[in-house]
């Protein structure tokens, strides 16, 4: 068994079973196959699970700045990690990356300088 508050915390059982009786009645109960099931379309939906007046709702997931930085660094970071066999294809070959893959080169060199720039902001 899951429990889910007002607030969206989520409990297992174990946990629910220590609260005082006066914070329980804030929660409601699933069963865990119906608890990873409203995760998972929650997760497939982007939509964050609320409980309103007893009831569980699906509502949409409030998307931050530091949400779409970090979602902006992990694309970033998959487009270095999908060209990384260009510059070490020009090195076993001794050629130029900037010759021999001009956009790539730009695109690898602008978004490097984009990883760097998010970093400093979502970490200092």
């Amino acid at each position: 068994m899951f429990y889910i508050n007002n607030d969206g915390l989520r409990f297992p059982k174990e946990i629910y079973d220590k609260l005082p009786d006066e914070q329980k009645k804030y929660f409601v109960s699933l069963k865990d196959e119906d608890y990873h099931n409203l995760v998972n379309k929650s997760n497939n939906e982007n939509k964050e699970i609320l409980v309103k007046n007893g009831q569980i709702i699906l509502s949409e997931r409030i998307v931050t700045k530091e949400d779409k930085l970090k979602n902006e660094l992990n694309s970033l970071q998959a487009y270095m990690a999908s060209t990384d066999w260009i510059p070490s294809k020009c090195y076993d070959l001794e050629l130029k990356v900037k010759d021999e893959y001009p956009v790539e080169y730009e695109k690898r060199k602008s978004a490097r300088l984009r990883i760097h720039e998010i970093k400093q902001i979502l970490y200092g």
